[in-house]
Order: structure tokens, then sequence, then C-alpha cells
């Protein structure tokens, strides 16, 4: 796995390449506290992305939790083939809002897959 932060001037990008799986789950989790400063909008590139598991979910659910509750948003871009496929298998993707969030910015409502 590889990131790249791209600073523009409603937030950040987040690029993250090559496969993503538990073993890089400290790495990705330091770029995130470092990188993304709190209150700040972020956008998680995945178009380089060829894989991953069910704790780099686990992490984007997590950090998209917090951007909520500073007010900043996040949000997926350009989900590869790889990454959906392993959202389907890992049954995430809901038609309705998180439990306590009811609202469709769930990170995992089929609305916020673009």
């Amino acid at each position: 796995m590889e990131t790249a932060t791209e600073r523009i001037e409603d937030g950040i990008i987040l690029k993250v390449s090559g496969t993503v799986t538990i073993s890089d789950a400290g790495e990705l989790r330091r770029v995130f506290m470092d990188e993304v400063p709190s209150g700040t909008s972020v956008t998680i590139d995945l178009a380089d992305t060829t894989g991953c598991d069910l704790s780099f979910f686990q992490l984007l659910c997590a950090v998209h939790k917090q951007c909520l509750a500073t007010a900043a948003s996040m949000r997926l871009r350009n989900c590869t083939g790889e990454v959906q496929e392993a959202m389907a298998s890992a049954g995430i993707l809901r038609t309705a809002g998180c439990a306590g969030n009811e609202n469709e910015n769930c990170l995992w409502h089929e609305t916020m897959q673009r």
C-alpha cells in the first residue's frame, strides 16, 4: 500500500494505491492522524487501489464518523471494481443510513458510492 496526500482549497485528497490489508491498518491510521487535520473535508481516491480487506472499511468508517463529529465531510471517489467487489463481499453496502445516523450520509450508503 502507498498513500499520497494532496491539499486542495476545500480539504484534502488522500490517494490510496495498491492492496490494503490489516497489515497496513496501523500505517494508514497514522496517515489519517498526521495528514488530516480535525474538521478538514477528506476525499479518498481509490483509483489505484487494487484490493482491500474488511480492516480498510472499518478504518474508513471510523474516520468518517470522526469527520461527521467535526462537521467535516468525507467521500470516496473512483472506487475500482476490486474495491466495489470487496464492499459487496463484506456486506457493508446499505440502502439506509447507519444505526443512530439515519441520514443518507453513511459512507456505505449506495448514494455515497460515486
